[in-house]
């Protein structure tokens, strides 16, 4: 006799009241808690069956961090290593490593015990490097206390008279004269409170005091001509005597000029005054003070730049001004080019000499921004990153190879 899907069912459930029976010792069917049990067992053998397979494929399926071919490697532990023919040297940082491969390698991650499995050599690279990001170009400067600062863009100024410690100064350009203590008033310009960095920043020119200008050498010219530091005025035209002929003197040359002498103007006919050589006003005879009305540098905070007398025009810096920082400047390593070679600026205010623009490159850097030298002068020096440096062993580094090589080094 065959048997039914209606025994088969009725025999199941006699199992399970029988299997209740003996578990909780309640036969009435009321509830099945076995039943949840079995249904999470199951689900949870297949989830970690599957957890597991994962785990399997993922050991059987990834890759090996392989340097066969790689550059510079970078174990887990964040050590670097840089190949040299067959063997790998442990290397200071990814500058270095760069300056000897020649070019921007990037870092190949790998682990320990795959590098351990090549040659070895000892360990090589310049003890400090900057930052290998460029920043954006922008305006250099030195402002008070001798802080370099760097602008997005800057104003800049012809002319302007500061008071420093060794005394007044009338700046033109790049240059500097000194000058009476009164120009500014003199002048009708204001007059601005730098310190010694700002004012060393500027060439020296002779003196302009009252003193120099009021010796009279003989010219070799005829009377009234024949000594100079002479005014001379034909009809509205003041001139002045120079060795060798004369100046007409404009604008804040002339106003300077008839104060710090004294002495009011001879009179002379103007075919007098066409009839002697004209010459033109060197740095010992007001030529740094300009002959036409062009604008002085208005009160406010004044700078030292590479052009003269500059005033900051936004900034890179969200930090508050402090007479402690040296150096305000943007986010990443500024790269400069200045009439000593090739420098990097780091973010926090080092400075780095570069042997050549093959080391820029292979540095990952690119376009250098003209700076002056002396701008960036008394930044700290951090050493010059070249190839042969780079090449030298950790052990062999020394304060004279890190300094004294660079020629950049302010000893």
């Amino acid at each position: 006799m065959r048997t039914t899907g209606l025994q088969v069912s009725g025999v199941g459930f006699l199992l399970r009241r029988l299997e209740l029976a003996l578990v909780i010792g309640d036969p009435r069917m009321a509830h099945d808690p076995l039943r949840s049990q079995r249904r999470a067992i199951a689900v949870g053998v297949l989830m970690s069956m599957l957890v597991a397979g994962g785990a399997v494929m993922l050991a059987l399926l990834r890759p090996q961090p392989a340097v066969d071919e790689a550059v510079l490697a970078q174990d887990e532990a964040g050590g670097l290593y840089v190949r040299l023919g067959e063997a790998f040297h442990p290397v200071t940082n990814v500058a270095s490593a760069r300056l000897v491969a020649r070019q921007p390698v990037e870092p190949t991650h790998s682990t320990f015990q795959q590098i351990q499995k090549f040659p070895h050599g000892p360990a090589i690279g310049v003890p400090a490097a900057p930052e290998l990001v460029q920043s954006p170009g922008g305006a250099w400067m030195v402002c008070d206390g001798g802080r370099v600062e760097v602008a997005p863009e800057a104003q800049t100024f012809a002319s302007g008279v500061l008071r420093g410690p060794s005394g007044v100064w009338l700046v033109h350009g790049t240059q500097r004269a000194k000058v009476d203590d009164q120009t500014a008033r003199l002048l009708g310009v204001p007059e601005h409170n730098v310190t010694r960095p700002v004012v060393q920043q500027f060439d020296r020119l002779p003196d302009l005091t009252a003193g120099v200008l009021r010796k009279h050498i003989p010219t070799g010219l005829p009377e009234p001509f024949d000594r100079t530091g002479r005014l001379l005025q034909a009809d509205d035209r003041v001139f002045l005597t120079l060795r060798g002929g004369v100046v007409e003197l404009k604008g804040p040359r002339r106003t300077y000029a008839e104060a710090i002498i004294g002495v009011p103007a001879r009179r002379v006919s103007l075919a007098e005054v066409l009839a002697q050589p004209s010459v033109r006003p060197g740095p010992r005879s007001l030529g740094i003070i300009p002959d036409t009305d062009a604008p002085f540098a208005p009160a406010g905070r004044l700078c030292a730049g590479q052009d003269g007398l500059t005033r900051p025009v936004g900034s890179f810096s969200s930090i508050p001004d402090a007479p402690e920082v040296s150096f305000s400047g943007p986010r990443g390593t500024s790269v400069l080019s200045t009439e000593r070679g090739l420098a990097l600026v780091s973010e926090t205010g080092v400075r780095y000499g570069v042997g050549s623009h093959a080391d820029l490159a292979a540095l990952g850097f690119r376009d250098p921004v003209q700076v002056p030298w002396r701008v960036i002068a008394g930044l700290p020096d951090g050493g010059l990153l070249s190839e042969d440096n780079a090449r030298a062993t950790t052990a062999t580094i020394t304060a004279s190879a890190k300094t004294a090589e660079s020629p950049m080094a302010t000893r």
